[in-house]
This record gives structure tokens, sequence and C-alpha cells, in this order.
């Protein structure tokens, strides 16, 4: 069960990317892990390192490990009327993307036994790039590794 910030990442990244070869979100254009600032297909999401916290606990040589990641979703707005909700599978609004992402990923709450568990304390939303919808997911995954194998 000890597993390395390397692989929890690895993990997440796989699971975004089998979705949007065959999964919920076939329809996104791009997995992007860090900023990168040409990206111009609609919509995208963008994965960063945010934050990792480490405490002792009572199994010798283990930590625990609560490792940040922010998830962006990144949209273009094609009709005023649906950015927020969509309209089924043919357009999605920023709520939409949002829940996909995050059910995607709570469908692997343990990422394939890599972590202990997953949640998603806030989802901040950004309106003020219209016609670009964009939604800040904060994920975190609590997980054990070894002392000497962060």
């Amino acid at each position: 069960m000890p597993a390395k910030t390397e692989e929890i990442w690895q993990e997440v990244v796989n699971i975004l990317k089998q979705a949007k070869e065959s999964g919920s979100l076939n329809y996104v254009k791009y997995i992007s892990e860090g900023i990168k600032d040409d990206l111009n297909v609609y919509p995208y999401i963008v994965l960063e390192p945010n934050r990792e916290d480490e405490t002792v606990i009572t199994v010798p040589f283990r930590k625990k490990i609560v490792f940040s990641i922010l998830i962006g979703c990144v949209m273009q707005v094609i009709n005023k009327e649906k950015q927020i909700i969509g309209e089924g599978d043919n357009q999605k609004g920023i709520l939409d993307f949002v829940r996909d992402v995050k059910n995607v990923l709570n469908a692997n709450r343990n990422l394939n036994g890599k972590a202990l568990k997953i949640d998603f304390p806030s989802t901040i939303y950004v309106y003020e790039t219209y016609p670009e919808r964009m939604a800040t997911i904060t994920m975190n995954i609590e997980f054990e590794c070894f002392d000497t194998e962060r």
C-alpha cells in the first residue's frame, strides 16, 4: 500500500486520460500536466501539484501524506444560454464539466490501491475571462509512504 507522490500523480493523470480516450471525458481535447500558455483547444484540463502535508503515523517507518492537486477545467462558451448547465452530451456547461471530472476520479477512490482516500474540498469558478469558463477543483489524496521513499 505505501506509495510515492509521483505514483499518486501518475495514477490521477492515467485515470483522466483513460476517461478522455474512452469514457465520460471523451469531449475533452487535451490534458496538460502543468500550465501551458499556448493551449487553444477547448475544452481542456490542466493539472498542477498544489501542496503536500505529512504526518507521522504509528506504523514504524511510515508517513501519512496528504497531496493536493489542482485540476483546472477550461472551456470556451459556444452557446451563452448553456454555459453553466449544458445540454446532454452534445454541449457541456462548466458545472457538467466539473461533475464529470469528479465522477471519473470518484469511480476509483483508492487510485488503484495507492491511496487511502480522496476528496474535493473546494471548486472555484472563474467567469471574468468570458468567453472562456474555468473552474479549479482542489483534490486531496491521502496515502502512506515509507520514511525514506517520499
